[in-house]
């Protein structure tokens, strides 16, 4: 998934397996990742500190943390920067380690490829807010994964009586990034950041636009992209853009309770004969998973809700 990490016997084994010690001894010790902040400055600080030195011996990242004020630099949504903290990174890799079924060795060698900025790309996740239709468990896709959203994922500035139904569609990519120090000269120049941004928006395009036509195909109820978070993955920060206020047809008069339909065969078959490309998959740490829905898995699909003339005229009414 990561594209291949070339680890040497030496430095990159010293590194990992303070990494790894690290890991295994927060796993041991810790059953919530509520507290682990807090382990890391008590129980936990000596480990952590052998961590740090060890990660601290690698010149990129030496580098890196010798800059004032360290800045991650993306290349998304017209490019922004996040802080370089050894720290933060560290209780984000211990939080994800605490789960049994994330392996402690793989998951060390991610986290020193994204504090090197490897290859010029680090790990993100892309929060997809759809409006249109609901989940009651994860599913897995091919391309990313469907989740129960909260009222947290919609960007309303008036929150409607009756919310209306809506998704969170999650898949993960590298993004392109450099290193540089917070308020200099950003690290991309101008053509740079809208050649590699235009790809990072064609792939999500491609994803979001997969899941959009397989729903087409499945049920006819109108769905929306609502809003999107990039959150690199070793880092405590994330970034959004509010794409488009939800239609009339979901804030003015929401209609009867959701229709439940099944998500499995159907949606497996819809997901798998859409994709209008695999181009680039491997190369993204994307690849193709199976479909693996949740025996509890169902989607909630609405009916297509034609607004009432007095709906509309109170639309046209609105200032604006």
């Amino acid at each position: 998934m990561d594209g291949g990490v070339a680890v040497s016997a030496g430095a990159d084994g010293e590194i990992l397996g303070a990494l790894q010690a690290l890991a295994r001894r927060a796993r041991n010790a810790l059953e919530s990742p509520s507290s682990i902040d807090s382990w890391m400055r008590s129980d936990g600080a000596s480990d952590v500190h052998k961590a740090i030195t060890a990660l601290g011996s690698d010149p990129a990242i030496a580098a890196a943390i010798s800059l004032p004020d360290p800045s991650l630099h993306l290349c998304v949504l017209g490019g922004v920067a996040f802080g370089y903290d050894l720290h933060v990174s560290i209780s984000e890799h211990l939080s994800a380690t605490l789960s049994q079924d994330v392996p402690v060795d793989d998951e060390s060698i991610r986290l020193l490829r994204f504090l090197r900025v490897t290859d010029g790309v680090m790990q993100a996740r892309a929060r997809v807010t759809i409006v249109g239709f609901a989940v009651e468990a994860p599913i897995e896709l091919p391309f990313g994964r469907l989740l129960p959203a909260a009222e947290r994922d919609l960007a309303l500035r008036d929150v409607p009586a009756v919310m209306p139904p809506f998704v969170v569609f999650e898949y993960t990519a590298n993004v392109p990034a450099r290193i540089a120090s917070r308020g200099h000269a950003h690290p991309f120049t101008e053509a740079e950041r809208e050649q590699l941004e235009g790809a990072i928006n064609e792939l999500h395009d491609t994803r979001v636009g997969r899941l959009l036509v397989a729903h087409a195909l499945i049920y006819t109820g109108p769905v929306q992209e609502h809003y999107v978070r990039w959150i690199p993955r070793y880092s405590s920060g994330d970034v959004g853009r509010y794409l488009a206020p939800p239609a009339a047809v979901w804030t003015e008069e929401w209609p009867q309770p959701a229709i439940p339909f099944p998500i499995d065969d159907s949606y497996a078959t819809s997901t798998r004969t859409t994709a209008p490309s695999e181009r680039g998959s491997e190369r993204e740490g994307l690849g193709r998973r199976p479909l693996m829905p949740s025996s509890s898995g169902r989607a909630h699909g609405y009916p297509l809700y034609r607004a009432t003339s007095a709906c509309r005229e109170r639309q046209r009414s609105k200032p604006g």
